[in-house]
């Protein structure tokens, strides 16, 4: 009787089981890979606002403030994905992104990165050195809160995971809400610490 796994002397269990294991060091758990250099040698784009509008915006049953403070816009690397919070839901979800040195394979295997449900972002190097310079890796990357602006945009972060190259391009606002709650964006590049993190209104998403 012939093996319906073997056909014309190729096992298909053991193919199967080789795309298995390069899908899961392609995408699990450092995300998608790529040859050392760095990717994205351009870094994020600001121009700041005077005198912009703010406008309302609900988040489930509750009513915020946005107001604009610049136009923004960026090709990064998506270095971690964070959708569970335990503070106030204004966006989806948090990304951490790099550019630079921090869009570099070589230097991303030797550092971990990772976030917690406080909407902070910490990383730490994986041997005893850092690959490069502390100073480096915060002005390289930085820890976003994201707000699409509408269901297609939000449908497209959702989708996004550890490793894609994306583009970017919206507002940064600060959210203010009931109860006095104030929120503010940072506009400097990158950053450690709770005022480096941009609050980003998303207008236009790409991914490569």
């Amino acid at each position: 009787m012939r093996n319906p796994w073997v056909i014309r002397g190729i096992n298909l269990k053991w193919i199967i089981l080789m795309a298995l294991i390069i899908a899961a060091y392609l995408l699990w758990p450092s995300g998608k890979r790529y040859p050392p250099g760095v990717l994205i040698k351009s870094t994020p784009r600001m121009e700041m606002l005077e005198g912009a509008k703010s406008w309302s915006y609900r988040a489930g049953t509750r009513e915020f403030t946005l107001t604009p403070r610049a136009q923004f816009a960026m090709e990064a690397r998506v270095l971690s994905v964070n959708k569970e919070y335990d503070d106030v839901r204004i966006g989806p979800l948090d990304i951490v992104v790099g550019w630079g040195a921090m869009s570099d394979q070589k230097v991303l295997d030797g550092i971990r990165i990772w976030q917690d449900n406080t909407r902070h972002w910490f990383c730490m190097p994986r041997g005893r050195e850092w690959p490069i310079p502390m100073d480096e890796v915060g002005g390289s990357a930085v820890n976003t809160h994201i707000i699409p602006a509408d269901r297609e945009i939000e449908k497209k972060l959702m989708a996004l995971r550890k490793g894609d190259l994306i583009s970017l391009k919206g507002l940064l606002v600060d959210v203010s809400g009931e109860q006095g709650f104030s929120w503010r964006t940072s506009v400097t590049p990158g950053g450690f610490g709770d005022h480096s993190c941009k609050i980003i209104w998303v207008q236009k998403l790409d991914r490569r």
